[in-house]
């Protein structure tokens, strides 16, 4: 029988983050989507031929066909739906970011570890041959140790009231829809977590902030300096030193539209790689799907790391706090 989802929130992402993965799968099938705005629902199941369609979430948390629910409405919503499909007993990919704060990932991973169900945040990219090569590249000490990561994740995205991208109350903010991937492949990179942090940030009128520029230090004396923005529109960006080389990536998020992985060695010639490999999506929905087919794990090691989930969410907590306090704060776990 194939691994059959629901999905909460008619959105722009659903259909390469979910519903083509799915179709290109004999796995797997999507037969329901849910959204509050009327019609919304109905417009995107013609659209994109789902079965079943709804104005209200709860349905899909109802619907005894459906074994695992993709959540992408706003990012505030991510952590309140998420624990309630996991007590409906239904596994979870949830798009980035799947909580807003630290004290929100820690429920979701309680929650979790007590139903019995994946959870899985939705950052990709980690599931693309492309970000195997680079960890393999700085794990395997062919350049000596990492001693700095600079991230840059830009977009223009002119200032809407009305949009869930920019608004606080609803998870608005460049750090939470921009921000959290460099937080996240800087951890991974480092296989550490950071233990202090500075920022600034510019905030628009509803206090989501439009720019956020933060340094993330680790107990080694390793840092990873982090841009991101919605007044900006410079390509993402991601460049690692090691003691030997300086490696530059590009298109580290969405690798399946092109990528490089660009080797600068201090001594001898430079070399550039392209990794081959399906969409980022693909790739995590094969993930998705064979960890709930193992069994699934203990959804602290959803990453193979601890508590992912939390450890993100509490970086993303004390780079908001440094902002505001204009100096060093403490990464609290």
């Amino acid at each position: 029988m194939p691994l059959t989802f629901g999905m909460i929130g008619a959105s722009t992402i659903g259909p390469s983050g979910l519903v083509e993965p799915a179709a290109r799968r004999p796995d797997v099938r999507v037969a329901r989507v849910a959204a509050r705005r009327p019609g919304a629902a109905a417009e995107y199941a013609r659209t994109w031929d789902i079965p079943r369609a709804s104005e209200h979430y709860e349905d899909v948390l109802a619907d005894a066909d459906v074994d695992a629910v993709y959540i992408a409405n706003a990012a505030a919503e991510h952590a309140r739906w998420t624990i309630a499909a996991l007590r409906a007993g239904k596994h979870v990919l949830c798009e980035k970011p799947i909580g807003v704060s630290g004290a929100e990932g820690r429920a979701i991973v309680a929650v979790a570890a007590d139903s019995g169900r994946l959870v899985m945040e939705g950052f990709h990219y980690r599931f693309h041959p492309l970000f195997d090569a680079l960890r393999t590249l700085v794990g395997d000490g062919r350049y000596g140790p990492l001693s700095s990561i600079s991230s840059s994740v830009n977009g223009t995205r002119p200032y809407d009231p009305q949009s869930i991208l920019h608004v606080a109350a609803l998870g608005g903010g460049a750090l939470l829809h921009n921000g959290v991937y460099a937080v996240h492949w800087s951890r991974l990179l480092f296989d550490a977590e950071p233990s202090e942090v500075t920022a600034r940030q510019r905030w628009n009128p509803s206090g989501a902030d439009s720019d956020t520029i933060a340094t993330l230090r680790f107990p080694t004396g390793t840092t990873a300096s982090i841009h991101c923005s919605f007044d900006q529109d410079d390509p993402v960006s991601l460049t690692l030193q090691l003691a030997e080389a300086e490696v530059t990536v590009t298109g580290p998020i969405v690798p399946h539209h092109g990528n490089s992985l660009r080797v600068i060695p201090r001594r001898g010639a430079p070399t550039m790689t392209t990794v081959a490999g399906g969409t980022s999506f693909d790739h995590q929905l094969d993930a998705f799907v064979r960890r709930v087919g193992a069994g699934v794990p203990d959804p602290s090691t959803a990453y193979g790391r601890g508590d992912d989930i939390v450890a993100n969410l509490d970086v993303v907590d004390a780079i908001r706090r440094a902002a505001r306090s204009g100096g060093t704060e403490p990464v609290r776990r």
